[in-house]
């Protein structure tokens, strides 16, 4: 359902929003290593001093907490950064620290950060944070039912019950949500409406009567938009994953990067000749192996299997004729430099990788020597004292400045590239500065950096506090 949300209305909703959470439980893990609970009005974060890079970004990230000095902590035991924030400080064992602050519900934020934390939506373990999107993989589960009926194409939407009702419309992100809501015909036990649909996730909602909002009652799968919206979500498949052989076997399991390498998660379906499972999968290359009877077919990481989704990205490195190995690496495999191996040619090097669209960061490395891309200037600092490239595929928002005619250089900088300056630089079009980022769904704060003065986007009304008493300029992508 879509809501055009007021600063007001937008303060309200997280107000009573973190009204609900400070008077339950929330516990996440990561790997033991992080956690943040939130209870008696009062936020807890419990993290090990030992933390690694990955837990600790990934953590960061999924509970949007990088602003708040959690790194300047456990990087140089400094407490100042959370102290300023009204954040209390203890390492009782010596391993872990424990990061306590009080919380009025029914009182406004006195700081930014306050806010910035009950923004972000706990992103599910099962998703992994790849060029700035929630890479995620879909299967569809229902209480009472297998599916919706698919027939080349065309989705058979059913809302079981409901039978007193005058009239029911099926509303979604593929209808335009409520302006273009489909009507649905009533049946013996429900309504159903059939709708052509391609691959892909989808979002909806039943609109019954005209006023009652209702997700599926049958559709165990919901997702909140960000807004407050809880939608149902549907997956049409666009890869269907087989494994010939194995006949005998009891039950056979997937286990991937998508997934997290949780192996007993997606199970396969016997068919005459093997097994499979169909699956949707965000554009991008995904790694897997199959779990038999408990056991991995492999053990080696370098014998997965990958699944590569939408276009090729074509990575060159020109010269290094001397070089014996050169590989690639980025936020796209985690880092991992023992993987993706290029291809020696006449003029360098070149490896040709699937890419979703998004934002992405990535390293050559030429025999164990990690090195930026020499013909790529566009540079970022991931916040932990390393240089990477910066890739933007498929880009699906343009940043528009005008004026400032007299202006030498221009770029812009948000969540999106880390807050870096210089990263996105911003180029002349008829007489306006313009960048092309991507942006994945959700909200996205942003500032213009004019000849080293930053500014709020002059033609975007919408805007929220930041740290420091500065504002940032927000963009919402549905």
């Amino acid at each position: 359902m879509k809501i055009a949300w007021s600063k007001y209305a937008w303060k309200q909703f997280m107000l009573m929003l973190l009204a609900v959470l400070v008077n339950t439980l929330l516990e996440a893990q990561d790997n033991g290593q992080a956690a943040i609970q939130a209870r008696h009005n009062t936020i807890y974060i419990t993290i090990a001093k030992d933390i690694s890079d990955k837990s600790f970004i990934a953590f960061t990230h999924k509970y949007n907490l990088k602003d708040i000095g959690l790194y300047q902590l456990l990087a140089t035991g400094k407490k100042d950064s959370l102290e300023k924030l009204g954040w209390k400080i203890s390492n009782p064992d010596n391993n872990n620290y424990i990061i306590t602050k009080l919380f009025d519900a029914n009182a406004p934020f006195k700081n930014p950060t306050d806010k910035m934390i009950f923004y972000a939506i706990p992103t599910p373990d099962t998703w992994r944070i790849v060029g700035d999107n929630r890479v995620i993989y879909g299967t569809n589960h229902f209480k009472n039912k297998k599916d919706f009926q698919r027939s080349n194409g065309v989705v058979e939407f059913e809302l079981k019950g409901f039978t007193d009702a005058e009239r029911v419309r099926l509303a979604g992100n593929f209808t335009n949500w409520q302006n273009d809501a489909f009507p649905m015909t009533k049946t013996e036990r429900g309504w159903v409406v059939s709708v052509k649909l391609d691959p892909g996730a989808y979002y909806y909602k039943f609109i019954i009567d005209d006023n009652h909002w209702t997700t599926d009652p049958d559709n165990e799968i919901v997702e909140n938009d960000g807004r407050g919206n809880m939608n149902s979500v549907y997956y049409i498949p666009n890869k269907i994953i087989r494994l010939d052989g194995y006949t005998e076997a009891d039950a056979v399991y997937i286990s991937g990067s998508f997934n997290n390498w949780a192996k007993d998660q997606l199970s396969l379906s016997k068919t005459k000749g093997g097994w499979e499972i169909p699956l949707y999968l965000e554009p991008g290359t995904h790694r897997y192996q199959f779990i038999v009877d408990g056991k991995a077919l492999s053990l080696n990481e370098k014998d997965r299997r990958t699944a590569s989704i939408g276009d090729t990205y074509l990575f060159k490195l020109k010269g290094f004729a001397n070089a014996k190995r050169v590989a690639l690496a980025g936020n796209f495999n985690d880092w991992n430099p023992e993987e993706l191996w290029m291809k020696k040619t006449v003029d360098g090097w070149e490896l040709p990788y699937a890419l979703g669209p998004g934002n992405y960061q990535y390293k050559f490395i030429v025999d164990g020597n990690w090195m930026t891309d020499p013909a790529h200037t566009q540079i970022v600092d991931d916040g932990r004292g390393n240089r990477n490239s910066f890739l933007v595929v498929s880009p699906n928002y343009r940043f528009v400045l005008k004026g400032h005619r007299n202006a030498k250089n221009i770029s812009v900088a948000g969540d999106f590239n880390d807050w870096q300056e210089n990263v996105c630089e911003m180029k002349k079009e008829n007489g306006e500065w313009i960048a092309r980022v991507y942006l994945g769904r959700g909200k996205h704060r942003y500032r213009f950096v004019v000849d080293g003065e930053w500014i709020l986007d002059p033609q975007n009304k919408l805007w929220e506090d930041a740290e420091n008493g500065n504002l940032n300029s927000v963009v919402w992508m549905e």
